[in-house]
């Protein structure tokens, strides 16, 4: 399971899984009504862009479970951007169809 900044490890045991969605669905919208508060409005524009330790705290504890899943951190990632998605295909088109030429001319 993943949600806010962690992420449980992979595993075949539903209890576990199943008892972390459950602490998840009691919790997520608490969480994320701080969530909203924080980084919303000018809190947002001038305070930390990092989760507070008192949400973070609740964010733990759905995720804590004696003998159950460990739960990782997931560090934040920027966005891609549509520009950057065409760039990136064109390059590896291009890369692609370099090689099919190279790989034709040797023939």
């Amino acid at each position: 399971m993943l949600a806010c900044n962690r992420a449980t490890d992979f595993t075949t045991d539903h209890g576990k899984t199943a008892w972390v969605f459950e602490r998840f669905e009691r919790a997520h919208y608490g969480i994320d009504m701080l969530m909203t508060q924080r980084f919303s409005g000018l809190a947002a524009v001038y305070g930390s862009k990092t989760i507070p330790p008192g949400i973070q705290k609740q964010i733990d504890d759905v995720f804590q479970i004696p003998g159950g899943l460990g739960a990782r951190y997931v560090p934040p990632t920027q966005p891609v951007d549509s520009a950057r998605r065409q760039e990136d295909a064109r390059r590896i088109t291009d890369a692609l169809q370099r090689s099919e030429i190279v790989a034709h001319e040797s023939r």
